[in-house]
Parts: structure tokens; sequence; C-alpha cells
């Protein structure tokens, strides 16, 4: 299996925020302007998302781009296995 990408877990943020908010995706749909289609590819990470999406994503769901990015950081680390040889290194 392939390691996941930016946009599998900018995606699953994504959903995280919609759904902490209690918003479908035809609440979002209808916040954004952006079809439930589009807005469910982004999530499931079938789609790379533009950053005019995004932006109008990130306004309907009140979140910020780097608490975005942060959650999706996280996410990515959390997929990680961890190398701990390398990171007594890094954290060194």
């Amino acid at each position: 299996m392939s390691e996941p990408l930016l946009r599998d877990h900018i995606g699953t943020a994504i959903r995280r925020h919609r759904k902490a908010r209690g918003f479908s995706l035809r609440d979002v749909e209808a916040r954004a302007g952006i079809s439930i289609a589009h807005i469910s590819d982004a999530e499931r990470g079938n789609k790379e998302i533009s950053s005019e999406y995004l932006a109008a994503l990130l306004v309907a769901l009140d979140v910020s781009l780097s608490r975005l990015l942060m959650d999706a950081s996280a996410l990515a680390l959390a997929s990680e296995t961890p190398n701990r040889e390398w990171m007594e290194v890094t954290l060194s």
C-alpha cells in the first residue's frame, strides 16, 4: 500500500472540521458554493483541491488555513511508522 498523499490528510482534516460543526455535505455546499461531489472527492483525497475551493471551504467551516494544515500535519505524523533513530537525531 502506498503512503497517503497530502491531499488525503487535508481531506480528512476538512471532514473532521465539517463533522465537528455538525454540518452535512449539503450545508457546506450551500455555505461554500462548491458541489457536494467536489467536497466529497476532496474529503476522500480523490482529487486535489484548488486554493480557491480550499479558501471557500475554510470560510464555510470557520477554520483558519494554519489550523487545517496543523491538523493535516498531525494526521500525517500519526500515520507514519516512527523511526526512533531518526527521531533521536532530529530531536537532539
